[in-house]
């Protein structure tokens, strides 16, 4: 097991990795709240709740974007003759495609709602 310093303290790499996952979700609910979705901002107690509802849609966007690589990873492999393991980068992108479709679809109408 791999272990990586963070702030003076040895942490696994799975443990590192969802400390990165968990900051990138940070980081993107404070700036499409300050910048994207500027005109509906959360504020006060309001962006908590707007926070723990972008983490559970982050969540869902997480699971949707595993869920569609591995279903096209081993249902519909590509062939390997233009470049090693091209149907992987394939696949990762169609993924990381559709999750953020799903995200943004889902923040748009949960997350920020538009104010009637």
């Amino acid at each position: 097991v791999y272990n990586f310093d963070f702030l003076g303290k040895q942490v696994s790499l799975h443990m590192s990795a969802a400390l990165g996952i968990e900051l990138s979700i940070l980081s993107n609910y404070v700036l499409n709240n300050w910048i994207t979705f500027s005109d509906q901002r959360h504020r006060g107690r309001q962006a908590l709740r707007g926070l723990a509802v972008f983490q559970l849609i982050s969540m869902i966007g997480l699971i949707v974007q595993l869920s569609v690589f591995e279903f096209l990873y081993n249902s519909a492999p590509l062939p390997d003759f233009v470049a090693p393991n091209i149907g992987k980068y394939v696949y990762y992108g169609a993924a990381i495609l559709i999750a953020m479709i799903t995200n943004y679809s889902l923040n748009l109408n949960f997350t920020w709602p538009k104010k009637t």
